[in-house]
């Protein structure tokens, strides 16, 4: 049993397939089109909001897709003072909304971060998806696809060499 699966067998992290990604994404992207209609734009927050906006960008039908740079976190359970924020995406007003993607609301405080610095320009009306959202987040996101427990870290498959170096 390697480390990952011991992690996961004391059921502190939840590994979470490419399949499952795309499931939870098909299930939001039913139910954003329901409750909201089609985004005019996705933005995402890079590295983790990055494969869901993509799969949500082609099962939604939006073209204008951009990340924006923004980490609380510098490491596994590494929290920095506060959330540095890249460079703003320049997107033109589109009308309707944009939709702010992350994989996890875990915190909350990047999803904040963000969507407050997008917020303030007052162009564009904003929304916020995740995959995962724990209830300790600061951000309720307007679409998610499963809450989890606020002790539970995800593993995505996509993520798994990356994780296993930082444990050596």
């Amino acid at each position: 049993m390697d480390i990952i699966d011991t992690f996961i067998s004391n059921r502190k992290f939840v590994r979470v397939s490419l399949n499952q990604v795309k499931s939870y994404s098909y299930g939001l992207s039913k139910d954003i089109m329901k409750r909201s209609g089609r985004p005019s734009s996705i933005v995402y927050i890079e590295r983790g909001g990055m494969v869901v906006a993509r799969l949500l960008s082609d099962m939604l039908g939006v073209k204008n897709v951009s990340g924006i740079n923004a980490n609380y976190y510098t490491g596994i359970n590494e929290r920095s003072a506060k959330v540095s924020i890249g460079e703003m995406p320049r997107l033109a007003k589109l009308g309707g909304y944009v939709l702010i993607v992350d994989d996890v609301a875990d915190t909350g405080k990047t999803l904040q971060a963000v969507s407050n610095a997008m917020g303030r320009s007052k162009k564009f009306d904003i929304m916020t998806c995740t995959l995962f959202y724990k209830s300790r987040s600061i951000v309720k996101p307007d679409f998610y696809a499963r809450e989890i427990s606020n002790e539970k870290w995800i593993i995505f498959e996509y993520e798994e060499n990356e994780f296993r170096k930082k444990l050596k």
